[in-house]
């Protein structure tokens, strides 16, 4: 029995971070949503298998659990420390300092709960919510592709469109375009370790339906993440261990490796132009220059308090101040909690970093790299999913 609630309560905090991002599913002026009351039963199933079994010491967890545990502890102190440095210097805004500290809060204690009622078993546990949670996350892209193909502008109410960007059930496509993120190397690495055709055709289908909506968001930023999410999958899949391989691998690699290099060529200005968009600063170009103004205006916030930032606000926009995120979450991060809070999150994903380049599944370094480059053009900090993928990894 203890078992079977375990599996449900993992099987339903997966389908809630598959569907914490479909922002049009939230309640009416509230941030909780479906996928949120789904967290919420998860810690609840949780808290009842807690109830069953002994304590699990603080002092047994792993490193990895400890580390991230101690970094949100000492996030929520710099974010508070943030907030009265920005009321001191007169530039608190109420609504977004709320908006986005309720969001980091959520995040911390379904992340924290998390933890600690399924500690025990963690390693399984954690196999079973990726599994769950690639599969979960299947179904979902299914409908959402059967929408997209159908060329449905409406679904039972819900506009399928933002202008001409196809969003599904987010608010903003670029909601989505982070849903899409993981889920083509988690299809691979279930593909690869598949044992049944039924199975191989499903994970199949997923990869093929996620990539053509994530193509229909038109996120530039999804693009190039997956550009470089790709090319760090082949370089640990075939690159790293090449010269212990044999002469005939060898030569196959290196085949293989002038085949993409040349198609990397053929395809190199439509890359280029896509990361002109994205970082330009052309006067032509509204998309990159925008940035750009955004980013040196979230530096002239910073300014205002470097050491301990300013709290979990929107300090970027047209001006400094300007109650916008800077759309970096280096930047957002660096604002909000100064330089001691970027120092801590650089520590914690360098040293996820060193744990994920020696591991045996090449897909997990190319989904960090996938997320982190989107993480560039877009705040993904205060959103679950980004860190229970990066725990899990």
């Amino acid at each position: 029995m203890y078992k079977r609630i375990t599996n449900l309560g993992i099987l339903i905090f997966s389908i809630g971070i598959v569907l914490s991002p479909a922002s049009k599913l939230r309640f009416a002026n509230s941030a909780l949503g479906i996928g949120e009351i789904f967290i919420l039963i998860s810690i609840f199933l949780g808290f009842l298998t807690f109830l069953s079994k002994p304590v699990i010491s603080y002092k047994s967890w792993s490193s990895n659990k400890k580390a991230y545990v101690k970094f949100w502890f000492s996030s929520f102190f710099l974010l508070m420390i943030g907030t009265v440095n920005c009321f001191l210097i007169g530039k608190l805004d109420g609504g977004s300092t709320l908006h986005n500290f309720a969001a980091f809060v959520f995040v911390f204690l379904s992340f924290f709960f998390f933890i600690f009622f399924y500690n025990d078993s963690f390693n399984q546990n954690f196999k079973n919510l990726l599994l769950f949670f690639t599969n979960a996350s299947g179904v979902f892209f299914l409908l959402i592709f059967y929408i997209l193909i159908s060329k449905k502008e409406n679904f039972y109410g819900y506009d399928m469109y933002f202008e001409l960007r196809f969003s599904g059930f987010s608010m903003n496509p670029n909601q989505l375009a982070f849903s899409c993120l993981p889920l083509p190397f988690l299809s691979i690495l279930y593909f690869k370790s598949s044992n049944s055709n039924v199975s191989r055709i499903w994970y199949v289908t997923t990869l093929f339906a996620v990539i053509l909506v994530g193509l229909a968001t038109l996120s530039d930023a999804l693009i190039i993440s997956w550009i470089f999410g790709f090319f760090t999958f082949y370089y640990f899949n075939n690159l790293k261990n090449i010269f212990n391989k044999s002469l005939n691998s060898k030569l196959k690699t290196l085949i293989i490796t002038s085949i993409i290099l040349v198609c990397s060529l053929l395809f190199v200005s439509e890359v280029r132009n896509q990361i002109s968009e994205i970082y330009g600063n052309d006067v032509t170009n509204s998309q990159g220059s925008d940035r750009l103004l955004y980013w040196k205006n979230a530096m002239i916030a910073f300014a205002y308090s470097p050491i301990f930032g300013l709290g979990p606000g929107s300090y970027s926009g047209a001006k400094p101040f300007g109650k916008e995120e800077a759309h970096n979450s280096i930047l957002d991060w660096l604002v909000s909690t100064g330089i001691i809070g970027l120092v801590l999150l650089s520590v914690l994903l360098i040293n996820k970093w060193k744990y994920l380049i020696d591991s045996m599944h090449p897909e997990y370094p190319s989904i960090f790299v996938t997320l982190l480059f989107f993480s560039m053009f877009h705040l993904t900090l205060r959103h679950l999913s980004f860190w229970m993928i990066i725990l899990f990894l």
